[in-house]
């Protein structure tokens, strides 16, 4: 079994009806979401992402003044991504890791290392990439979506599962970052993805919204698939013109 199988196994198990989506990614076309749902889409990053963004706006610039103290470097760095559709995005965070470290440094890379109290907070809070929102008013990003996938090679991907996600705007928020696997690497992680591509919608974005900032809050706990309510899901959506694959395969390994 692969490694990317063995990932696939571990996650918390999705509904029956969504588990044939793990098969092949190569066999899934790419999802065509609808003008009106893209237009959905775009009304509620604009009005909702230009609030948030005027909220965390001073708790942004509090934290800078922070990290800038406890770090002694930059507040900010750049991260660039893989956006929509092949292109570059560039991530604007807040500094949470001594200069040192590498622009990309893994998880595996953080254990080894004894890190700032304070970055380490910002970080398990995923505060560190509230700047984001600045990026969801422009367009670059979505406030719901998949995670924006770091360059470099830190993160080997199956192409085909690539190509899926990466046919809608990454977005500061998802499924896998408030869920029981957020620990890990939310490419290795496809059901979190696959899901949310099949059932998108304004409704799904909204609980999705709703449930990370309770989530943050230290308000609900991480969660499985299993535990999104079905109220939540729209029959058809975007992934209704999904097809299932006929036998389920294994996942080819990202590395081979």
């Amino acid at each position: 079994m692969t490694d990317l199988a063995r990932d696939l196994v571990a996650v918390p198990a999705p509904r029956v009806e969504d588990e044939r989506l793990l098969a092949r990614f190569d066999e899934l076309p790419a999802p065509h979401p609808s003008r009106s749902q893209l237009a959905c889409k775009r009304a509620l990053d604009v009005a909702l992402g230009s609030v948030l963004a005027l909220l965390v706006l001073p708790v942004v610039a509090v934290f800078a003044v922070v990290a800038a103290l406890t770090l002694r470097s930059s507040p900010f760095f750049v991260q660039w991504r893989h956006g929509t559709r092949g292109q570059q995005l560039r991530v604007v965070k807040l500094r949470s890791l001594p200069k040192d470290f590498p622009a990309y440094a893994d998880k595996a890379l953080l254990a080894t290392r004894k890190l700032p109290r304070f970055g380490l907070w910002m970080r398990r809070h995923h505060l560190d990439e509230l700047p984001q929102l600045f990026e969801v008013v422009t367009g670059r990003m979505s406030l719901v979506g998949p995670r924006p996938r770091m360059c470099g090679g830190v993160e080997p991907i199956d192409p085909g599962y690539d190509a899926l996600r990466r046919q809608v705007n990454q977005g500061c928020t998802g499924l896998w970052q408030i869920s029981v696997a957020s620990d890990g690497v939310a490419t290795g992680v496809p059901a979190y993805d696959l899901f949310y591509l099949r059932h998108m919608s304004l409704r799904l974005d909204l609980w999705i919204i709703a449930r990370t900032v309770v989530y943050l809050l230290g308000l609900a706990d991480p969660i499985a698939l299993d535990d999104i309510p079905r109220w939540v899901l729209r029959r058809q959506s975007l992934a209704a013109l999904v097809p299932y694959p006929a036998d389920p395969v294994v996942v080819a390994d990202a590395a081979s």
